[in-house]
């Protein structure tokens, strides 16, 4: 679904990021709010999605499906946090970043 595509996050309307997600990888850069970028690499660990961003510690999610939209639930140590972002769009709209 997200292969070759980038994905808006949101916490309560306010736009996190875009994650742009790389074709025939595991690799994607995300774009901050403000514009710049960090690379990292996404890995599966059971039924969690979890990321490594360039220095920072990995962090992981659960996505769920919920009154036609997708969210992604924050998980530490096999626990959902309760911190949960919205799936704002999946696009094909190329991501430029700023330095």
């Amino acid at each position: 679904m997200t292969v070759g595509r980038s994905v808006v996050y949101g916490v309560e309307g306010v736009v996190l990021g875009r994650e742009a997600y790389r074709k025939n990888s595991n690799k994607l850069i995300l774009r901050l709010s403000g514009g710049r970028c960090i690379s990292g690499k996404w890995f599966m660990e059971q039924t969690t999605y979890c990321f490594n961003w360039e220095g920072a510690p990995p962090s992981c999610s659960r996505y769920k499906m919920l009154d036609g939209r997708i969210y992604a639930v924050a998980v530490e140590n096999g626990v959902e946090t309760g911190y949960i972002r919205t799936v704002v769009e999946i696009s094909n709209e190329p991501m430029t970043c700023n330095p």
